[in-house]
């Protein structure tokens, strides 16, 4: 089958085009969504024992990666000086 010209490209493309303006519904026959009614909960304020602990936990973390920096820059110290 030969391939298509750009004239016939684009006639297809324009049939396309006045195919689905036909179709389109109109603006008159469209409903209302109704929205369902939904309870909203109060936020609740964060717990103090929450940031207890997550401030623990980010300042042993922050630990623990600061001493792996640390030994990794020993390690290639020492690995350049020999």
């Amino acid at each position: 089958m030969p391939k298509k010209t750009r004239r016939e490209k684009i006639a297809a493309a324009n049939r396309r085009h006045i195919i689905l303006l036909e179709k389109k519904p109109d603006t008159e026959k469209t409903t209302e969504l109704v929205m369902p009614d939904i309870d909203i909960q109060p936020v609740k304020p964060v717990d103090d024992a929450v940031r207890k602990y997550f401030f623990s936990d980010l300042k042993k973390s922050l630990i623990l990666i600061s001493s792996m920096i640390v030994l990794e820059f020993i390690l290639y110290a020492v690995k350049i000086v020999k």
